[in-house]
């Protein structure tokens, strides 16, 4: 729990250094729009465009960015902690790592998220669909999130990690369909826009 505890402040550590740095974030967010069209990668905007048909969908992709990452990754480690104690030490620690190193990322290098780019690039086309469509798990006067760590994107990151351990830990078949958490997982955060 301490460790968790002093991931939790470095993330707000992190929210608090983003402050002021919103120019920087967005010129990042320009560089990694560039470069993924430079790769040709698939296009966020055109995937987001198909969602835009469906309120019902636009909606439900915000209700599960923001009401599953959280409780789904500590229904995850009480689980462990709790069922699987055994496995807890490699959990624990992998889990620990990864969000250190993601949250080192989001310090060094703050990144606006695609819903942003708009501001910054007018013929890319995204929505904020937690504001046009609601809800949004951003709130004015929010002191905990930060939404200029748009990459590596926590929720994807998270989600994959539940999603080893389930695996990993247990035997059944029926282990495999957790893989649809964190496939779900990207599909929302692409077209709600709010990571790479």
């Amino acid at each position: 729990m301490l460790l968790l505890d002093l991931l939790y402040m470095l993330y707000r550590m992190g929210r608090h250094l983003a402050v002021g740095r919103e120019s920087q974030a967005l010129a990042n967010a320009r560089d990694v729009w560039n470069l993924e069209r430079l790769l040709y990668l698939p296009n966020e905007s055109a995937i987001q465009q198909l969602a835009l048909h469906s309120t019902q969908l636009l909606e439900l992709a915000n209700r599960v960015y923001t009401g599953v990452h959280f409780p789904a990754s500590t229904a995850f480690l009480a689980w462990v902690l709790v069922r699987h104690r055994n496995a807890w030490p490699r959990v624990r620690t992998v889990i620990l790592a990864s969000t250190g190193v993601a949250l080192v990322i989001h310090i060094l290098y703050p990144l606006a998220p695609p819903r942003f780019l708009p501001q910054t690039l007018p013929d890319v086309t995204f929505v904020d669909t937690g504001t046009v469509f609601g809800p949004s798990a951003y709130t004015a006067g929010d002191t905990v999130a930060n939404q200029y760590a748009a990459m590596p994107s926590l929720h994807v990151g998270w989600s994959i990690l539940v999603a080893w351990g389930v695996v990993t830990i247990l035997r059944s078949r029926a282990r495999w369909l957790i893989i649809l958490h964190p496939l779900i997982t990207i599909a929302v955060v692409v077209i709600t826009a709010n990571h790479y």
